[in-house]
């Protein structure tokens, strides 16, 4: 296996006075492993056989089942006219001179020796008539970034970090569950339009008996405010007033973490699983966490 790292730091201080003092941090890196030699036959791993493990192939790359998005996807053969792609972008069969808004739930037809039912999505299959499993996502994120600010202002300083993930895929497999319980909101068809409603076969279908499919990878990137801390230090001058006590320092402090996350991620935190193995299944998000204190030193 063969890593490559790049990585690049830059620290400025923006304000250096006898009072303020203001500095800021950035960094910035990517990563990636490729596997050169493999002297075994190929193999899926991970939760559910998500990963590939092959030579040439770079660790954390996702590999699955996929519904068709495109009529020119369909195998030779079907009469393309009976097909449309609806709202969530799958193809499905409508039947000739159907209407995938125009629901005819329960219907049917065999073309080509298969069955397909009225507005189901449709698994892409490989040359021996098998789901055919394909590449469906990277763990891997275009590259990871870091802000920090650092500000002292006489007797209080101000400290906060923000970092981000650019790009890369999370496998949602919590989801995945709740289709099989019709748990996830998605499932829910209160206040949609008609035309737009869903019966439980069609999420049981996307559930695909749990298979690793490309319906539940998701976009990975993220900005979250890591850190923000408060601390204010008393003068020396209030502490040479106390000095039987004998406190040579003291200082007040706040300080969150993980504060705020913005995301597409449908779930709870798309900032799940292992770098290279990025799978949400049923784990709690990074926990929001206020800390408040009183530093004494004698």
């Amino acid at each position: 296996m063969v890593g490559t790292t790049w990585e690049a730091t830059f620290e400025a201080a923006v304000v250096d006075r006898p009072n303020v003092r203001w500095s800021l941090g950035l960094v910035a890196d990517r990563s990636r492993h490729e596997i050169t030699e493999f002297n075994r036959r190929c193999f899926r791993t991970g939760s559910g056989s998500a990963f590939f493990r092959c030579a040439g192939e770079t660790l954390g790359t996702m590999y699955g089942t996929r519904f068709l998005t495109s009529v020119a996807e369909l195998p030779e053969g079907l009469p393309a006219n009976q097909f449309q792609v609806n709202d969530d972008g799958l193809v499905v069969w409508v039947g000739e001179g159907g209407n995938w808004r125009n629901h005819q739930w329960g219907t049917s037809a065999s073309l080509e020796g298969t069955t397909y039912g009225w507005g189901m999505p449709i698994l892409q299959l490989d040359e021996g008539g098998s789901s055919a499993v394909v590449r469906i996502g990277d763990s891997n994120p275009d590259f990871n970034w870091g802000l920090s600010s650092n500000l002292r202002y006489g007797s209080f300083t101000v400290y906060a970090l923000v970092n981000s993930q650019v790009g890369g895929n999370v496998y949602n497999r919590t989801k995945q569950r709740m289709y099989q319980y019709f748990r996830s909101g998605d499932t829910d068809q209160a206040g949609r339009p008609q035309e737009l409603k869903k019966t439980t076969d069609y999420y049981s279908t996307l559930y695909a008996a749990n298979l690793i499919n490309q319906w539940f990878v998701e976009p990975a990137g993220y900005v979250k405010l890591r850190e923000v801390s408060l601390r204010y230090r008393v003068p020396r001058t209030a502490l040479e007033r106390m000095a039987g006590v004998g406190i040579s320092e003291a200082s007040i402090f706040a300080t969150g973490r993980n504060l705020f996350t913005w995301s597409d991620y449908s779930g709870y935190d798309s900032d799940a699983g292992t770098p290279l193995a990025r799978i949400d299944d049923f784990v709690y998000p990074q926990y929001r966490t206020m800390t408040m204190g009183l530093e004494i030193r004698f």
